[in-house]
């Protein structure tokens, strides 16, 4: 028979590699239906980008960069109340007003609300019908899914087919659009004209001629 040191040591051992087996898969799995939620959408739409190619790719991971610059004194796995420009909060989370812009040279990076978009000017015209409005003015999210929501744009969109593009996030109906798009194209004018008053200041401070 085993002294009770011996068993002991044994159990011990036994019950770590029960930890190794069914813990590290949970963890995969969960990142792996994190991954499948994010339906990044790519266009070629001259409304967003005129020539119909990004140009200069490497701008919009300088613009994703900015972002996180811009942003970098707030908590990125904080949750926020993302809003409208006429939107009312309606939680007693820590508001943030959109539409939030980054842009260097020839890449803007924003976060803007669905809702601000007319069915013309957010590609595909005739969206999944998991995406069709009416959209809330208000949606909560983390930077910290917004950052990633950016970075999967750049990567699927920019980079691996020059075109522009955007994702939905948010925990509500996924209600807040981070997208990527050609600076000065009719949609970056567009949504610029969006600004509210509480980010005129942010605004300009999120712009980078550099």
């Amino acid at each position: 028979m085993l002294r009770s040191t011996q068993f002991s040591h044994v159990f011990a051992l036994m019950a770590l590699l029960l930890v190794y087996t069914y813990a590290s898969p949970l963890t995969l799995t969960s990142h792996n239906l994190t991954a499948s939620n994010r339906v990044v959408t790519c266009t070629d739409s001259q409304r967003w980008i005129p020539h119909g190619v990004m140009p200069f790719p490497h701008n919009c991971y300088d613009a994703l960069e900015h972002m996180r610059q811009i942003e970098g004194n707030k908590r990125a796995d904080q949750r926020f109340e993302f809003l409208a420009r006429d939107a009312r909060q309606i939680t007693r989370l820590l508001p943030l007003w959109t539409p939030r812009i980054y842009t260097v040279r020839t890449c803007t990076i924003a976060v803007t609300m669905l809702s601000s978009y007319k069915p013309w000017d957010l590609p595909p015209e005739t969206p999944p019908e998991s995406r069709r409005g009416p959209y809330p003015t208000s949606e909560t999210a983390t930077l910290a899914e917004l950052i990633a929501g950016a970075q999967a744009v750049v990567t699927s969109c920019v980079e691996q087919k020059g075109q522009g593009g955007w994702d939905a996030e948010g925990w509500s109906r996924q209600g807040i659009a981070v997208t990527a798009w050609q600076t000065r194209s009719p949609i970056d004018r567009l949504v610029h004209a969006q600004i509210p008053p509480q980010l005129e200041d942010f605004a300009t401070n999120g712009v980078s001629e550099a």
